[in-house]
């Protein structure tokens, strides 16, 4: 068929567009119809100031707002710019799930998202919020949420957002664009091209729980990386030696969690010879004897309060040679 003799007829049905094509028709939701509009957009055209979206996200924003306001098109316009520069977002009234309740698509979109913006109006507070706050407060892990609320228009701020930063949208773009860019993208570290981790993390599997501690504050919205740890992510049908090689060669840096039966057991066996000191950092769990290779190199000692040391290892994984600390045998 010519491609210039193509037509496409477009009728609003309220919730979904009808495309008919030739004798053919082909239902399109509104999410598709609008990230096909983006994706339409040549790559290098494109720009990329999304950052990675550690394991587990789905989105990096959820919006949510009052549907019927005057500030709607305003989130559209938002949200259009924003995929358009490679950020994912949740619509509520685009991407819900109509089989579910609203309180279960809210739940969702928490979960999946890494940051939530919230567009207040009188209208939004007076009839969203209450269905909003409440499955912000049953969240099991509501002190990690990162909100972003985005003043509309001047209402009333709810006590629940009064100490968060927040974004005064009722004037000119130019008065608060970038302002809300730098909440969305924090300090972010961006990776490098052909790489997918920030950070691996080695251990044994002992040290599994403590893995999976550091790799949750890393990757929480307040920090923004994303980790490797090999008791979540790699493949139990293929080989370890294999998902190991994949893991560091994708890394920007990696840890190492040495104890006793890392040194014992998995040191010599997987790791040995195999990794550039330069880009790795040590931290000590107990009282394991360190490789001698890595008496000179800077080791963080996790044996102290984790108030002491956190710090340390994200100001060594950010290059901070300040807030490092030299490991004496």
């Amino acid at each position: 068929m010519d491609a210039s003799s193509t037509s496409y007829v477009l009728y609003n049905t309220g919730t979904e567009f009808w495309t008919n094509l030739e004798s053919s028709k082909t239902v399109l939701s509104i999410a598709n119809l609008e990230r096909e509009h983006t994706m339409m957009v040549p790559r290098e055209l494109r720009f990329c100031d999304a950052p990675a979206l550690p394991k587990g996200k789905d989105f990096h924003l959820y919006f949510t707002y009052h549907c019927s306001s005057p500030e709607r098109e305003k989130m559209k316009a938002i949200v259009r710019e924003l995929e358009f520069k490679g950020f994912r977002c949740y619509v509520f009234e685009r991407d819900f799930n109509a089989t579910k309740s609203i309180a279960a698509n809210i739940r969702y979109a928490i979960e999946r998202c890494l940051k939530i913006v919230i567009l207040l109006s009188s209208a939004y507070i007076k009839n969203e919020w209450n269905h909003f706050e409440m499955e912000v407060l049953t969240y099991p892990k509501n002190d990690k949420l990162f909100c972003i609320p985005v003043l509309m228009e001047p209402c009333d701020i709810p006590p629940f957002l009064k100490y968060s930063k927040f974004i005064n949208a009722t004037g000119a773009k130019e008065t608060w664009w970038d302002k809300f860019l730098y909440l969305i993208n924090g300090e972010v570290i961006k990776l490098p091209r052909r790489k997918r981790f920030h950070v691996f993390i080695a251990h044994a599997p002992s040290d599994s729980s403590m893995a999976e501690q550091i790799a949750d504050d890393l990757e929480s919205p307040h920090i923004g990386l994303v980790c490797c740890y090999p008791s979540r992510d790699f493949k139990t049908n293929d080989p370890f030696s294999k998902s190991l090689e994949y893991a560091m060669k994708r890394s920007v840096k990696m840890i190492i969690l040495f104890s006793e039966e890392f040194v014992n057991h998995y040191w010599k066996k997987f790791y040995e010879g195999k990794i550039r000191i330069r880009h790795q950092i040590s931290v000590l769990l107990d009282d394991a004897r360190v490789p001698t290779a890595y008496h000179n190199i800077v080791t963080i000692d996790a044996r102290k309060d984790k108030n002491e040391w956190f710090s340390l290892l994200l100001g060594a994984i950010k290059g901070d040679s300040k807030n490092t600390l030299n490991f004496k045998s």
